[in-house]
């Protein structure tokens, strides 16, 4: 991926397997190789002076201080739509696990620039990799407006919920695979959507079915045991604005943390 990105000159941060090259001027995030949500990435600094791992699962990625974002987009081998952006949520649940996914909120009010950048760079990656179907990045806009990539999902990603529409965006990933690419269209540009994952702050047991307010989904069965840092739930809001959405859905994630506290 790598040689790809300079191929085509679009910005990732320094990314090694190696220790060694981590210098002591910059911070660099130890990854999980295959790790998802988040919940496996740590800072390092001054990893030069530090033991080497032991597990070899793991490689070294450069941390760039910024916002973090992701688009989601179809794809059918030779070029991409792009459908939505989202700005992801700083995570806050556990302290020992600052850069767990927590959610993310669709933007309304967009920064062309920033639409034709990444409108170019996942026309590029798709076209070099032959991406098909419902996919996603995650990037990260840094104080300079300079975009690094971070991460590619040639998969459906978490956050497509946002951006569905009376237009269903299954039926346009299925196209895709044919070779057709749907001219799609979000029916929320005027409104913004969002989620954020409750996870569980101890080992939480659901003895029975509870009802659960209708913004929740992901709802977990009864008799279900759900061990402390796993998702017990997902809420959604929708709103005017980002910030108010933002608003809702912390209001709603303290509902919800009294709720389970309750069982």
């Amino acid at each position: 991926m790598e040689k790809l990105l300079n191929e085509e000159f679009i910005r990732y941060p320094f990314t090694t397997f190696q220790q060694n090259e981590c210098d002591d001027n910059r911070t660099f995030l130890q990854k999980e190789i295959g790790g998802m949500g988040g919940g496996h990435v740590q800072r390092k600094s001054r990893l030069s002076n530090t033991q080497p791992l032991a597990n070899k699962n793991f490689y070294y990625q450069e941390f760039i201080k910024g916002n973090v974002f992701s688009a989601v987009f179809l794809a059918n081998r030779d070029r991409a739509t792009l459908i939505g952006l989202n700005q992801h949520l700083k995570s806050n649940q556990f302290s020992d696990q600052p850069f767990l996914y927590e959610g993310a909120i669709s933007i309304i009010s967009k920064n062309q620039k920033d639409i034709d950048k990444v409108n170019a760079i996942i026309n590029k990656i798709t076209k070099k990799i032959s991406l098909v179907g419902l996919c996603g990045i995650d990037f990260i806009i840094d104080e300079y407006g300079v975009i690094f990539v971070i991460d590619v999902n040639p998969r459906p990603p978490s956050t497509f919920e946002l951006h569905e529409s009376k237009q269903s965006l299954f039926p346009a990933h299925l196209a895709c695979f044919q070779g057709d690419l749907i001219h799609y269209r979000s029916d929320n540009d005027k409104y913004s959507r969002g989620h954020v994952i409750y996870y569980a702050k101890e080992d939480t047991i659901i003895y029975e079915e509870l009802n659960w307010p209708e913004w929740v989904k992901d709802r977990p069965s009864s008799r279900q045991t759900i061990s402390v840092k796993n998702p017990i739930c997902s809420i959604f809001a929708e709103g005017d604005s980002e910030t108010q959405v933002e608003n809702i859905l912390y209001k709603r994630l303290e509902e919800i943390e009294l709720f389970v506290k309750s069982i």
